[in-house]
């Protein structure tokens, strides 16, 4: 399989699929280099270690900012990426949200990432990407997305 081929079927860049193995000490050239099934199991391996190290981060430590918030599910999709669904449980604070601006309601939604501490950020060499789709009691408000940078040195 070369790299851009398995970058394609984890659902990540070719880029970040080359660094990736290269950071895994595999010796790939380009996006059209080979790499065996031990190598490329490597790199996804360690993709869904970070993703699944923040999925448990949500059912153990994330203290939402509000009582009325909640976590509904947590999915890990394709490659690194993981979406959240949240929701807020009290229809007062669900119609103060839904009156904000679209960049205030982002910014609220947003409160539902994960803490920059979080064990899940920690261990990534990459950004994480993490998505949140926030809803109330009207139905749904907003997506955002989280983007936490990689550790120094990573």
């Amino acid at each position: 399989m070369r790299v851009h081929e398995l970058a394609k079927k984890l659902g990540i860049t070719s880029k970040e699929a080359l660094a990736g193995l290269q950071d895994a000490g595999v010796e790939v050239k380009s996006i059209h280099s080979s790499v065996n099934e031990e190598d490329a199991a490597r790199l996804s391996g360690g993709a869904k270690k970070t993703a699944n190290e923040i999925r448990d981060y949500y059912y153990t430590t994330w203290k939402p900012p509000s009582p009325d918030w909640d976590v509904l599910k947590v999915r890990v999709a394709k490659g690194k990426a993981i979406s959240i669904t949240a929701t807020v449980n009290n229809k007062t604070l669900t119609k103060a949200i839904m009156e904000r601006s679209r960049m205030e309601q982002m910014e609220i939604a947003r409160l539902a990432c994960p803490a920059g501490n979080a064990e899940g950020w920690k261990a990534g060499k990459k950004e994480q990407l993490v998505g949140i789709s926030l809803s109330g009691e009207a139905g749904h408000i907003i997506n955002a997305l989280c983007k936490h940078p990689s550790p120094a040195g990573g």
